[in-house]
């Protein structure tokens, strides 16, 4: 018998004392494998450890899991479920998420080697909120056993006060000032249709019509039809793009970066002194702005493209002065109260 098996290891069962395994040591830094078979399944897994006790533990860990049945999930292949997936909705994104963030930490490995749970609290702890739940939801929709965004510590969600309603003015500082001039129409149609970096970036000829307005097909998870109405302030943004597209499907970005984009709008509110400013606060600026000016708030969600008014109450604010102007409601038609 080879020097580098080890048979000393036994356990009782219906009282009788069996051998546990076999444990063989490899490699030069003397890890410990697993060398036997239990119910007729092989057992070779690396125990990646050097001691010999902590071997034996971990050895009888994967006989519970042989006899629970569970032993066979853990040497499912991680690539098997991300080279499958292939998600109906939200595609680009979601595949996105997949390439570069769920992918690279877990391509190239068996359930086994894997730590899910560490996986979603990093995540959890690292990014906003939504972003985690989304990266969480997509590995789940995957097929890895990670677990549910409502059992992981998420960051506390941001919440949008008075102080973060920018004004034109504002935002045209930032257009102007504080970014690259390339980058100027993309931002200004931002301002003035309100729609997702997103959707401008896949504007073609065909979708915009500068008498009428811009239709697309536009919403991050659920996809409908959008009207944006043309008017002087977004024709004046169309008219300062340089090369116009000749096609019906040509794009009126085509050599522009989102991601790039939104780094850039990002830098530029910093400089501006808004450090919490993105790209999507000019879709912010747009709903505010527009109920700010009186219109009606199912207007505005319509324009937006919402499906729920609720959800355009987080991102439209009523500023102090429109408040003020409300409460001149109450001196109207009041009739003098009898004690």
């Amino acid at each position: 018998m080879p020097p580098w098996k080890s048979r000393q290891f036994s356990y009782k069962t219906n009282g009788r004392t069996r051998k546990m395994a076999d444990l063989i040591e490899r490699h030069k830094n003397k890890v410990w494998y697993a060398n036997c078979t239990l119910d007729g399944i092989r057992l070779r897994d690396s125990l990646k450890t050097t001691d010999k006790d902590q071997a034996v533990e971990r050895l009888a860990e994967l006989f519970v899991l042989v006899r629970k049945g569970d032993y066979n999930y853990l040497g499912t292949k991680c690539d098997k479920l991300l080279d499958k997936y292939d998600p109906k909705t939200d595609k680009v994104n979601k595949l996105g998420v997949l390439k570069n963030h769920i992918r690279p930490e877990f391509g190239g490995k068996t359930f086994g080697e894997c730590n899910f749970k560490d996986w979603a609290i990093k995540v959890a702890m690292e990014r906003p909120r939504t972003t985690a739940i989304y990266f969480i939801g997509v590995a789940k929709a995957v097929g890895l056993p990670i677990p549910d965004w409502k059992n992981i510590p998420l960051q506390p969600q941001k919440r949008w006060d008075a102080t973060q309603i920018l004004s034109e003015e504002q935002v045209l500082d930032v257009i102007h000032n504080h970014i690259p001039k390339k980058y100027i129409p993309i931002c200004l149609i931002a301002c003035y249709s309100t729609l997702r970096r997103s959707s401008i970036m896949n504007l073609r000829k065909k979708d915009v019509d500068l008498n009428e307005g811009i239709s697309v097909i536009a919403g991050r998870t659920i996809k409908s039809d959008v009207f944006i109405p043309m008017h002087q302030k977004l024709r004046d943004a169309f008219n300062l793009i340089k090369v116009v597209p000749m096609r019906d499907d040509d794009l009126w970005f085509p050599d522009v970066n989102g991601d790039s984009v939104g780094v850039a709008i990002s830098r530029g509110f910093k400089k501006a002194g808004i450090g919490w400013g993105s790209f999507h606060h000019f879709r912010h600026f747009g709903a505010c702005h527009m109920i700010n000016n009186g219109e009606d708030i199912a207007v505005v969600s319509r324009w937006l493209g919402h499906k729920d008014i609720a959800t355009t109450m987080i991102y439209a604010r009523v500023n102090r002065d429109k408040l003020k102007l409300a409460s001149k409601a109450f001196d109207k038609n009041l009739r003098k109260s009898v004690c």
